[in-house]
């Protein structure tokens, strides 16, 4: 069975730094055999930011038509998700949280809703990995992010 792994590159700045490291991580992962490699870059996405209108706490769906309903079907069908970021105000960058933000929806279906999981086994192997940068040297930067 093929592994999945999504990555997900979060950074404004497209090819910096952070996305170099991600791009390392995701070629050691397509080195190995009965692995799927895609690469998000959040930056370039239309994602539209969550207003609390709580449509997904009904309906399990959010109202709004943007790129993230194809990001929800891909995170569905990762059983790895590698998140890259760097630190911008102790925090993931506004590009990335928004998405994060926006998955409110499928912890909606999940809790709420208790809308049935697709596959049961492959949602309990999920794992992930965080990839952050930081230029600054406060030990405590990177408390934001984890």
């Amino acid at each position: 069975m093929a592994i999945n792994v999504l990555g997900l590159a979060g950074s404004p700045e497209i090819g910096g730094n952070t996305e170099l490291l991600l791009d390392k991580t995701l070629e050691g992962c397509k080195s190995k055999k009965d692995v799927i490699v895609e690469k998000i870059v959040v930056s370039k996405l239309n994602i539209k930011p969550c207003d609390s209108c709580r449509s997904c706490e009904k309906s399990g769906v959010c109202k709004k038509g943007d790129d993230m309903q194809v990001v929800y079907s891909k995170l569905a069908s990762a059983n790895r998700i590698v998140v890259a970021s760097p630190v911008y105000f102790m925090g993931v960058t506004a590009q990335l949280k928004c998405l994060i933000d926006r998955c409110q929806v499928l912890w909606a279906r999940k809790f709420l809703i208790k809308e049935k999981q697709s596959n049961n086994d492959q949602n309990k192997s999920k794992k992930g990995i965080l990839i952050s940068t930081c230029g600054n040297k406060n030990p405590d930067i990177f408390e934001g992010v984890s």
